[in-house]
């Protein structure tokens, strides 16, 4: 079991007193100075220790904090150390110059109170047991034994999904989901996110295609104008529009205003995006998903027909081909809705998925023990089958094959038979191209498009 590091400012000492007080109720692990800095120790070393081998920092975000240098380097080393930072607003703040770098990209969750029944801090509450409830040290050194109230006692389970625990891979592979929504690909763009909620885009503009009769000039919809985009924490691409998840929970997204798929602007409560060849796809923190744009041409009935999510309940994450969307529920099945006529919505039996990817004619499921399973395209299986014999996998992507990250920062592909990259920490795929994130930063782009390709290699989305 890991455990969750509380960084407040002295300040606010009674705030983060009632933070560990409420992990210690629902029986998650925590670490706190000074009472958990063993007597005779340097207050430096263990701290960097506890950071170096938490499962995630829980941030108590206030003025004070933002002002306090021994808070500001509890962060920097949590994100050097690539550990989730999850802060809890206690007041109004606005992000010094210091603190947007760190941490403009995280959802940050506002609390007008420490109360447990507060819809607020429970969505707090679920995402630390997420990460505290599968994941172990990194090396010999634990939080202490006061930080592990009823230790022998069972852990409360949030979502019910029974899943074992992998703890070599788990953080890996949500470290790999998270840094995952920093990239986009779409049919003929691609998009990336900055660490200060800005976002890039590289691929056909009205400009180039001005000059040009290729074939993506009626595909044009103003995907690429996104640099006047703030605050983000997502980015999604459909094949002519882009998608991003605002830090607010509320959605904006960039190609034809008249089109459908881009009419997301009243969407509130929103904490995860996905984007479908024309379709867009929200996920609500209640577990309900919103879809915009979702009809798709059914060729078996020869009619068009609706992606229908109104029955889905309990999801956790999404994802979209083409035409059909694919949810993970909370007990870590999968549901799937829209076009099937290649077998890509057959997920009937699937269990313990923590992450999911969808093409045109594929659905891809990553298991919590690091294994693939695909649905069965009967014309396209050559391409998909060898991606079941993976393990140790911690993200994965769906083009023309299957693009995998593996737990040592290698990726492999369908399409080779080695090792292509290494020093990678994310994946995103689109109908054609593959960008892959390395832990420097800089950006990977593989596909047709030299201009794309010219214009990634200089990306950085980490400064």
């Amino acid at each position: 079991m890991g455990y969750a590091f509380i960084s407040y400012s002295s300040k606010n000492q009674s705030a983060a007193d009632a933070m560990k007080k409420l992990l210690d109720k629902n029986s998650i692990a925590s670490w706190m100075a000074p009472g958990d800095i063993p007597p005779a120790s340097t207050y430096a070393t263990e701290i960097n220790k506890a950071i170096k081998n938490c499962s995630c920092m829980v941030l108590m975000l206030t003025n004070d904090a933002q002002n306090s240098v021994w808070v500001a380097k509890e962060v920097e080393r949590a994100v050097h150390y690539h550990k989730p930072v999850l802060p809890i607003q206690l007041e109004d703040v606005v992000l010094n110059d210091e603190f947007e770098f760190y941490i403009s990209t995280n959802q940050i969750v506002a609390v007008n109170r420490m109360d447990e029944s507060s819809p607020e801090l429970q969505r707090a509450l679920a995402s630390i047991r997420t990460y505290t409830s599968s994941v172990s040290s990194t090396d010999s050194y634990s939080a202490p034994r006061s930080a592990y109230p009823g230790a022998a006692s069972s852990q409360p389970n949030f979502s019910t999904q029974k899943t074992t625990s992998y703890p070599h891979l788990a953080e890996k592979q949500a470290l790999a989901q998270k840094m995952g929504k920093k990239l986009a690909a779409g049919l003929s763009h691609v998009i990336g996110l900055k660490n200060n909620g800005t976002v890039l885009a590289a691929g056909q503009t009205k400009d180039r295609l001005r000059w040009s009769a290729g074939p993506f000039w009626d595909k044009y919809e103003g995907q690429c104008e996104v640099y006047h985009w703030q605050n983000i924490t997502a980015v999604a691409a459909g094949h002519s529009h882009t998608v991003g998840l605002r830090s607010d929970g509320t959605v904006v997204a960039a190609g034809n205003s008249s089109s459908t798929k881009c009419h997301v602007s009243d969407w509130k409560d929103i904490v995860a995006i996905a984007a479908g060849a024309h379709f867009t796809a929200g996920l609500k923190k209640d577990g309900t998903v919103v879809i915009a744009g979702a009809d798709f041409y059914n060729s078996t009935t020869l009619t068009y027909q609706t992606i229908d999510v109104s029955s889905w309940r309990n999801i956790t994450a999404i994802a979209a081909g083409g035409d059909h969307l694919v949810g993970i529920q909370r007990d870590g099945t999968v549901i799937a809705a829209g076009k099937a006529d290649e077998g890509q919505c057959d997920t009937a039996g699937w269990s313990e998925i923590v992450a999911i990817t969808a093409n045109d004619n594929v659905t891809v499921g990553l298991r919590a023990n690091g294994t693939l399973v695909t649905t069965i395209n009967q014309r396209l299986h050559h391409l998909y089958k060898r991606a079941t014999e993976w393990t140790d996998v911690v993200a994965v992507v769906a083009a023309h094959g299957v693009v995998a990250l593996r737990a040592n920062g290698t990726t492999v592909s369908t399409f080779a038979s080695d090792d292509t990259y290494s020093n990678v920490i994310a994946l995103s795929a689109g109908t054609v191209d593959t960008l892959f994130l390395k832990e420097d930063g800089s950006v990977i782009y593989e596909g047709s498009e030299k201009s794309i390709e010219n214009k990634t290699k200089h990306w950085n989305l980490f400064k």
